[in-house]
């Protein structure tokens, strides 16, 4: 019997970072028929003639669930539990004692165009439950949290930011930092995390998907990044009553996925995709927004298309969001 795999290396100029090396020349594996990425771990660094790390799902048990027998999709159950990341872990950096060592959010009170009022800062930080890390390489550090309609804690993203809220150098997960912590100090990685570490599901829902249960009935705004989302907050106001919308992140434009949408099913959900040299990036939101409309209940989606008419053709060379447009203009104009 004829068989044709169904995973290729991804050919795109995108690359992630190397979990050997720590370069970013990771090219990941993805499904050539739904193009979403497989697991972190699957893929190939391109610097051969160094680090030469390759982890391939053919020679993987990965591989075994996912062949396309006869062209039709033979897909065994393998429906593996999620491993959380531990809340208590997690608290620990969720506290507004921190707020002060918060680069992130100091910025958004002094070095902003139109400094945002402390208040605000303190209600959103607290809202999407934002941590600070205060120690080591990573200090001053924003911690996003991807929290799901459970308050499952899914996966911590770690990433510092410039004087001009721009992002610099790599970003992080939580649970590696602490991996590499406690490893570095000939400590005993407690079993949660060696069980987490290990799971291959983790980033799996939307940035800010714990307010769904909160305000059922309330409009969606759907963005790539989380920073985003807190921009889009703090200039169109909190989620106070039925027709004030919230804003959500799906962690980036390949995460634009039915998987993690589904959860917005009877939901009117405006798209605002990320700039990209040639529209690309518009394009594959709405191609997919048209798809994913029919398999999940209820939903309207919007796909917004400002900044596409608004961008300069440097902007979207420069892959520039809606949050790089609103933070030039007074927020108080957007709160009337």
């Amino acid at each position: 019997m004829k068989q044709n795999f169904k995973f290729q290396l991804d050919k795109s100029s995108k690359k992630f970072y190397c979990p050997k090396c720590e370069e970013k020349t990771f090219a990941r594996y993805r499904d050539i028929i739904t193009m979403e990425y497989l697991p972190e771990k699957y893929g190939r660094c391109d610097r051969s003639n160094n680090c030469q790390h390759h982890k391939n799902p053919y020679l993987d048990r990965y591989i075994s669930n996912h062949v396309i027998a006869d062209s039709k999709f033979v897909k065994k159950n393998r429906d593996l539990p999620l491993v959380f990341f531990d809340k208590q872990t997690f608290e620990k950096i969720v506290n507004e004692n921190r707020y002060s060592k918060n680069a992130f959010l100091n910025n958004l009170l002094v070095n902003v165009r139109h400094p945002f009022c402390k208040k605000d800062i303190d209600e959103v930080a607290k809202l999407y439950k934002l941590g600070t890390i205060v120690k080591g390489s990573k200090q001053g550090a924003v911690a996003f949290p991807f929290i799901d309609i459970n308050s499952n804690i899914r996966a911590v993203h770690v990433k510092q930011f410039d004087v001009n809220n721009n992002t610099k150098g790599k970003p992080d997960f939580f649970h590696s930092m602490l991996v590499r912590y406690l490893k570095g100090n000939l400590l005993p990685i407690p079993p949660w995390l060696s069980s987490y570490f290990k799971s291959e599901k983790k980033v799996s829902c939307l940035f800010g998907e714990h307010l769904l249960k909160q305000f059922p009935d309330n409009p969606v705004v759907l963005v790539e990044a989380p920073k985003t989302v807190i921009y889009g907050t703090l200039y169109y106001g909190f989620p106070r009553e039925q027709n004030d919308k919230i804003w959500l992140a799906v962690g980036s434009k390949d995460t634009f996925t039915l998987d993690r949408l589904k959860i917005l099913k009877n939901r009117k959900v405006t798209l605002y995709p990320d700039l990209s040299k040639d529209g690309s990036t518009f394009k594959q939101w709405e191609n997919k927004a048209n798809y994913f409309k029919d398999k999940i209940p209820g939903v309207q989606f919007i796909v917004s298309d400002f900044l596409e008419r608004k961008a300069t053709y440097q902007e979207k060379i420069d892959g520039l969001d809606i949050a790089d447009f609103l933070i030039k203009e007074d927020w108080r104009k957007y709160r009337c």
